[in-house]
């Protein structure tokens, strides 16, 4: 979220960054999680309305943000999300697409040699 106009909001659009996500409706994970956009790995709210499945809105949020490496996956930036609550709030599979989404991936096109594998500094 971010509002040009009153500049309040995350506007995050890259990676490198936290998350936390709740279930709509999930008022204490809501409260109890508040620090978490405070202190350290910084971590706005973001909310599914579903505990069974991840909508397509938030889905593709995880996937524009997620960071990628032409070289090796260790120089980072990495993403971090704080799943609030138990797998009956938000299910595993909810959770597993989310860690597959918003994670390193290698950015080398198909048909060029822009990267490789990691190579050890000789």
């Amino acid at each position: 979220m971010w509002d040009p106009v009153g500049m309040m909001g995350w506007n995050i659009v890259d990676p490198g960054h936290g998350f936390t996500l709740i279930r709509q409706g999930d008022w204490q994970g809501a409260v109890g999680s508040a620090i978490l956009s405070h202190l350290g790995f910084h971590a706005p709210l973001l909310m599914t309305s579903s505990s069974t499945k991840l909508p397509s809105v938030l889905d593709g949020y995880f996937k524009e943000v997620a960071p990628t490496f032409l070289v090796s996956p260790a120089d980072g930036p990495y993403n971090m999300t704080y799943v609030i609550g138990d797998y009956n709030t938000i299910s595993w599979h909810q959770q597993t697409t989310i860690d597959h989404d918003s994670g390193m991936a290698n950015r080398r096109f198909p048909q060029q040699d822009t990267g490789g594998g990691y190579q050890p500094p000789e």
